[in-house]
């Protein structure tokens, strides 16, 4: 394979040109004012914060500035193109001017991004010979927020080939990274499938350094990992499945996938693609649309089982955890062998148990059936949002449940579907399957479906309700990243409710809705990013839903 500094530069790759010209610039213009440039540069991201942390205030559930590297290091790169110097003064301005000199003297100033020490995919500046990280607290917090570095000391160096790509992304991101077996006529180009730890799939890696080092290395980089062990069956079944309906071609199965996804690249070689432009805008178009349609899917936890340490493929045994790791809750037990081998249990026949709810958690998939019943909303939790269903006004009260405890509605939220069993987090960060004893669901038997078999396996019944509690735990995390993108939009605004209580009007506070003008006024490019993450459908739903607020005496 080509080797990484006998190539043309590929886009924000970390390396140096014409260094002895750059060293000389910058050791004349920069370094002798290197605390008056950070002193400059952190005004700047001041400047950048302000506009970007009500913006984006989390993302995937972490507080700004966690995870907003690349979105830092970018908003700073155009507010250096459209800097006013008289928006300067003192240190910062000595600090502005230097920099400037520094350019007009021939000095070079490029966003740069690779792998920081092994651990981290950064994005950076280099300018001159310096390493400028105006991100720097992304990771750590409490770390100075523009760190600045002879480059060299940095450790910053090139992605230099996917297998590379890969160790990051699963230590760095915690992502699930596969061979792209599924799509073998986009594989060339983005030879790897990353599920990440909401389960959202996506391509990689379609940034323009990677299809940069793609296409400098002939497509073999891509062949390399591409060669790498067959994608997951589950894993290929699931994705295969969710894009059948698209104009993609699937390959018919995961060692299919393999062999065709090798033979693209040898062809794309053979008809030197990598040369031309035009076969890679149409190609990364293709993984455009992909991934648009990826974006809508979760996959199921169960379906990456093979490369979870210690989870059989059924999963079931994650779920029956030594007594240490047992929930903190007073009635929820964990179900296991030592304690249920021999007793029987039974699904809910009676909502005697969802009673006191006057709320209820809902995921962006219940939402077409839910809207026609039940009045939808949001509620604060910490600085997120969560999506719930509306069902009572006064404490401990469900308008839903009759007093012999029938559902009164025309849907029922997943979550009592699958009562006496929840799912709960153990010490150890596992998720384990319980059961709520106090429920009067757990017999002795013999009425009832038993836990485990005569060889001590879980019971198809119990397989089953575990299926259905991982894919509520998926299209949970799915409905945050949703819940997420609309408070990014600022689409999330708080709902004016009021209940009659005798002759008065009472306010109930602590319930949000969406922003319909807000949502209609949108700019374009935001609307695309509402449909393409499945946000525009659960915002027009929970609109449509509060025709329902009727049926809970709210006026």
């Amino acid at each position: 394979m080509t080797s990484i500094f006998a190539r043309p530069l590929l886009p924000h790759e970390p390396r140096i040109v014409n260094e002895l010209v750059q060293q000389e610039l910058t050791d004349r213009y920069l370094m002798p004012v290197v605390a008056e440039l950070e002193i400059f540069l952190l005004a700047v991201r001041t400047e950048v914060d302000a506009i970007l942390q009500p913006r984006q205030p989390t993302k995937l559930g972490k507080p700004y500035p966690l995870g907003q590297c690349l979105e830092i290091t970018q908003a700073v790169q155009k507010r250096l193109h459209r800097i006013d110097a008289s928006g300067f003064d003192g240190i910062a301005a000595k600090g502005y001017a230097a920099l400037s000199a520094f350019l007009r003297a021939g000095g070079s100033l490029r966003q740069i991004w690779g792998d920081l020490r092994g651990q981290f995919f950064q994005n950076a500046f280099l300018i001159g010979t310096l390493y400028v990280d105006v991100s720097n607290d992304t990771v750590v917090p409490t770390k100075p927020k523009v760190e600045i570095l002879p480059f060299g000391k940095s450790q910053l160096m090139p992605v230099e080939n996917y297998c590379h790509f890969k160790r990051i992304a699963e230590s760095y991101w915690k992502d699930q990274v596969f061979p792209n077996h599924v799509l073998p006529e986009l594989a060339p180009y983005c030879p790897l499938v990353n599920v990440n730890s909401f389960g959202q799939v996506r391509l990689c890696d379609s940034s323009g350094y990677m299809v940069a080092l793609t296409r400098a290395t002939a497509f073999q980089a891509s062949e390399e990992v591409l060669r790498d062990s067959t994608m997951p069956a589950d894993v290929f079944a699931f994705i295969a499945e969710s894009l059948q309906h698209t104009k993609l071609r699937l390959a018919s199965n995961p060692e299919q996938g393999r062999i065709e996804a090798l033979i693209q690249s040898r062809m794309y070689r053979t008809k030197r693609w990598h040369q031309s432009d035009q076969q890679q805008d149409r190609i990364v178009d293709s993984v455009h649309d992909a991934n648009r349609c990826l974006a809508k899917l979760v996959v199921h936890p169960s379906c990456a089982s093979s490369v979870q340490q210690g989870i059989d493929r059924t999963g079931v045994e994650l779920m029956v955890p030594p007594p240490s790791t047992l929930p903190k809750a007073s009635s929820y037990v964990a179900v296991s062998k030592d304690r249920h081998a021999n007793k029987c249990w039974r699904l809910n026949s009676s909502h005697h148990f969802a009673a006191p709810d006057t709320i209820v958690p809902l995921t962006a998939q219940e939402l077409p059936q839910a809207v026609m019943a039940l009045p939808v909303a949001f509620i604060a939790s910490g600085e997120v949002f969560d999506l719930v269903a509306v069902q009572g006004l006064a404490p401990g009260r469900n308008t839903f449940v009759a007093s012999d405890g029938r559902w009164l509605a025309a849907y029922i939220p997943a979550v009592y579907r699958t009562y006496p069993f929840k799912l709960a987090n153990a010490d150890d960060g596992q998720y384990v399957l319980c059961i709520d004893e106090s429920s009067g669901l757990v017999t002795e038997g013999p009425d009832g479906e038993t836990f485990f078999d005569v060889d001590g396996k879980p019971t198809q019944a119990v397989k089953e309700v575990l299926n259905s509690l991982t894919q509520q735990q998926a299209n949970c995390k799915a409905t945050a990243g949703i819940c997420l993108v609309l408070q990014k939009h600022k689409l999330i605004q708080p709902w004016q409710l009021q209940v009659q209580t005798g002759e008065k009007t009472q306010p109930i506070e602590g319930l949000y809705r969406v922003d319909e003008a807000a949502l209609n006024s949108l700019p374009a490019q935001a609307f695309i990013e509402l449909r393409d993450t499945g946000a525009l459908a659960a915002a027009y739903c929970q609109l449509l839903s509060m025709q329902n607020v009727q049926k809970l005496g709210l006026i």
